[in-house]
């Protein structure tokens, strides 16, 4: 069971939930916690290429899941900017695929974008001991201790650039 900090940075209204990617893990780490309510308006962003099996397409179709195909790639962030305009959430990893080695990588800027053009805030949330309980190399899971933070909401400044806001988030983990 992970040790669960920072649900009171959780805001009201629609919100861009950003955590490290650390392993098969993360998804669930980060939903888990949340209220119900919260829970049934919030979408993840996953790459095509991780829904190819037969019961990835399953759970993807069937629950809150937008799939992001290069080829229609503006459809799918027009339908992530529909997804906030109706008060849901977005849960975008943004280093845009799990770490090798335990460290954070680059990020991408489509949740900068999102949140800058829309005016949504992001939530940093730090997953911590998920790459030492399934790290992507291995097959199984083994017993680690896992913590979940969700940390201080951060706005998008007015004068600044996606890259520079997906910087603060970066620095925030």
């Amino acid at each position: 069971r992970p040790q669960v900090k920072g649900m009171e940075h959780l805001p009201e209204g629609p919100v861009i939930l950003a955590p490290n990617h650390q392993s098969f893990l993360d998804g669930p780490l980060v939903v888990t916690p949340l209220p119900k309510d919260t829970l049934c308006r919030t979408y993840f962003y996953a790459k095509k290429e991780h829904v190819k099996g037969l019961i990835s397409r399953f759970i993807a179709s069937n629950h809150n899941v937008v799939v992001m195909d290069m080829s229609t790639l503006k459809e799918s962030i027009s339908e992530l900017a529909s997804i906030l305009q109706r008060g849901g959430n977005l849960v975008i990893f943004p280093e845009g695929t799990r770490t090798k080695d335990g460290t954070i990588g680059t990020f991408k800027k489509t949740f900068a974008i999102l949140s800058k053009e829309l005016g949504v805030p992001v939530v940093p949330v730090r997953i911590d001991g998920a790459f030492e309980a399934w790290p992507r190399h291995k097959k199984l899971p083994k017993r680690h201790p896992v913590s979940v933070e969700y940390m201080a909401p951060i706005m998008p400044l007015p004068d600044e650039t996606y890259e520079e806001l997906a910087d603060r988030v970066k620095a925030a983990l």
